[in-house]
């Protein structure tokens, strides 16, 4: 299941380790949605590079964002990297969407005055994907 948040106050994006995607970043965003998605999205992925920006930590992407993927991709190894992601994103929608089983992220947008609401359901046809929904901080 995916819950939508509305109607909150974002807080302003303020780290230095997030910078725009480059063509340098795509193999690592690329590995990073396998790992969340456990499909090869990549071309689609590539699709959507427009305003993209990465996580970048030492020279490695450890998270990123498409604001033009759906409705907000974000992908991150550690929650405190997918919430920074989030307030580059919330400034661009009225709204996030997100897998549910994510307390301290539930948690958070709710402080931040954000109604959530059952969104939709999230479809899966033949073999069920190895999904990690504790990496997507968007959708």
């Amino acid at each position: 299941e995916l819950v939508r948040y509305t109607g909150g106050r974002h807080q302003q994006a303020h780290l230095a380790e997030v910078v725009p995607a480059g063509p340098e970043h795509w193999l690592a965003i690329c590995h990073l949605d396998r790992r969340a998605t456990g499909e090869d999205r990549s071309t689609w992925l590539r699709e959507h590079d427009y305003l993209s920006r990465v996580w970048l930590e030492q020279g490695r992407v450890r998270g990123f964002l498409l604001p033009l993927a759906g409705e907000g991709l974000i992908i991150a190894d550690h929650p405190a990297i997918g919430l920074e992601l989030q307030r580059w994103l919330l400034p661009l929608k009225d709204h996030i969407t997100l897998p549910t089983g994510q307390p301290e992220v539930h948690e958070h947008l709710v402080k931040q005055g954000y109604s959530p609401a059952l969104a939709f359901v999230r479809m899966v046809r033949e073999a069920s994907l190895e999904w990690r929904a504790g990496m997507v901080f968007g959708w």
